[in-house]
C-alpha cells in the first residue's frame, strides 16, 4: 500500500467512525489483511489531509 492509498484507507475508516486514534485504524485496517506503508509514510500521508482540510486533528484524536 502506498502513501495515497493509505490516505484514501484512512479517511474511509475514520468517516465510519467520525473521530479515532491513529493507532485504532491502524489496528483496523491491518486485521483487514492491508499492508500498512511505513510509519513515516503514514503520518506523511495523514498530513496531506490535515493540509487539505479534510482531517482535523486534535492532540491525538483525528476527525472528519
Amino acid at each position: 500500500m502506498n502513501r495515497t492509498q493509505y490516505a484514501v484507507k484512512f479517511l474511509e475508516k475514520l468517516r465510519e467512525v467520525g473521530k479515532a486514534k491513529r493507532v485504532s485504524i491502524d489496528f483496523v485496517l491491518e486485521r483487514d489483511d492491508f499492508n500498512l506503508p511505513s510509519d513515516d509514510t503514514r503520518v506523511r500521508a495523514i498530513n496531506d489531509l490535515i493540509d487539505l482540510g479534510m482531517v482535523e486533528r486534535k492532540g491525538k484524536w483525528y476527525s472528519c
